[in-house]
């Protein structure tokens, strides 16, 4: 199971987690990657990924997630990935570029289309910066900057995702809006992918109440050991 941080510039401590012991219990491997951009590497890491999110993030999940596989000798019918915010932009993009490497994704509150999230995130000066544009709060939208803040997003690749995907939204989120996850599995309901959303009303960006975690930690386990083998045609 591929973990994606969020952030991106955070990382995942290693210390210990209740979702990865239970996960451990219940017989799967995670693999929790700290991609480039992620805080920890220095300063110089952190500046490479922007204009590049959506490339270098993304290849190394990729990167790690088969390095997993081939030294632990794990099924490659039973690779699964999940993460929340930009965590959950990776999840998106990794079974778009890479559709018949996942059998299923659990992806939280996601960026899914960084321009259509610009004019309506609390943090707008996000969705420029990572996209390589300058952080001008003044500027306004033009039609190159929409383009670049697109052509990085994982919406661009919607047509060729086939891994089953469990949407989970919290209604209150100002960070990542809701409308990201409710569009991105309208579209994969009209391309009949298997595609649930679990919507929480009352909850936010980080689906921090106590009932909220447990739902969502229940569902994701048996999204995925519900999850049909994706076709590699």
């Amino acid at each position: 199971m591929a973990c994606t941080a969020g952030g991106p510039h955070t990382c995942a401590p290693a210390g210990y987690s209740a979702n990865h012991a239970a996960v451990s219990q219940l017989g799967y491997c995670s693999v929790v990657v700290n991609y480039r951009g992620s805080s920890g590497f220095g300063q110089d890491s952190i500046v490479s990924l922007l204009g590049k999110v959506g490339v270098n993030d993304v290849q190394d999940v990729q990167t790690a997630a088969i390095k997993a596989m081939s030294e632990l000798n794990i099924d490659p019918a039973k690779v699964f990935i999940h993460g929340g915010s930009h965590g959950g932009f990776l999840c998106a993009h990794g079974i778009g570029q890479f559709p018949t490497f996942y059998r299923a994704a659990c992806i939280r509150n996601p960026v899914i289309n960084l321009a259509a999230m610009h004019s309506v995130t609390d943090i707008c000066d996000w969705t420029l910066v990572e996209a390589g544009l300058p952080d001008d709060p003044g500027m306004e939208s033009t039609v190159e900057s929409m383009k670049t803040m697109l052509e990085c997003s994982p919406i661009v690749h919607i047509n060729k995702v086939k891994a089953a995907t469990l949407m989970l939204i919290g209604e209150m989120d100002h960070r990542v809006p809701p409308s990201q996850g409710h569009r991105y599995i309208r579209l994969l309901k009209n391309r009949n992918v298997k595609c649930r959303l679990l919507s929480y009303p009352k909850d936010c960006h980080p689906l921090g109440e106590v009932k909220t975690q447990a739902d969502t930690f229940v569902n994701m386990m048996v999204w995925y050991q519900n999850s049909p083998r994706v076709s590699s045609v």
